[in-house]
């Protein structure tokens, strides 16, 4: 499993004991999930973009 499949999964577990403690009520809670939910999503979008980056500049000539 590489790198932005355990981000996609984490992110699915959080919003899964989301759901779970939204049913319970627990307000504090839910907005401590929803902040790691956020900074998982931007750590995945960061990911993403060095990856395309990277992948990009492998593969573009240098103009000279």
């Amino acid at each position: 499993m590489n790198y932005v499949e355990r981000l996609a999964l984490e992110i699915e577990s959080r919003k899964t004991q989301l759901r779970t403690l939204q049913t319970k009520n627990a307000t504090f809670a839910c907005v401590e999930i929803e902040r790691e939910i956020e900074m998982l999503k931007s750590e995945l979008e960061r990911y993403r973009e060095y990856e395309t980056h990277k992948t990009h500049h492998i593969y573009t000539k240098k103009e000279n």
